[in-house]
């Protein structure tokens, strides 16, 4: 189950994109009670329209906590952590409802570590309402 709140605000040259959830994730086949996890995000978001088509530049923050994971009244080590990413991208529509994005986040701090990793997300998202 997860509980959250979204959405966005405009901004001069863009618009300002914000959300937070709380995901409940109780226990899975093997009675492991699955920590519950807390997300924040805030980014900037810039749409970009030319000859080649309708683009979005995004760039942000994300940070995260994962709760500890058990089984019984053990608590599993090192299932629970905190990390904090920058991150940046873009983003192509193919349609109103279609868009594919391309992100790169790095880790700034992750579990003890600083500046311990990075990666590359490749999203498709489909919208039911067609965006304008």
């Amino acid at each position: 189950a997860r509980l959250g709140v979204n959405g966005k605000a405009p901004l001069k040259k863009g618009e300002f994109v914000y959300a937070a959830n709380y995901l409940y994730r109780g226990t899975n086949s093997n009675d492991i009670s699955l920590g519950d996890r807390m997300t924040i995000l805030a980014s900037f978001q810039k749409e970009l329209q030319n000859s080649y088509g309708h683009f979005v530049y995004e760039d942000g923050l994300f940070s995260g906590y994962y709760f500890k994971n058990s089984i019984g009244s053990a608590v599993i080590s090192n299932s629970n952590e905190f990390s904090t990413s920058l991150f940046a991208g873009f983003g192509y529509y193919f349609s109103n409802n279609l868009r594919f994005d391309v992100t790169l986040p790095v880790s700034v701090y992750k579990r003890d570590g600083w500046l311990t990793d990075y990666s590359v997300y490749l999203q498709i998202d489909y919208s039911l309402k067609a965006q304008n």
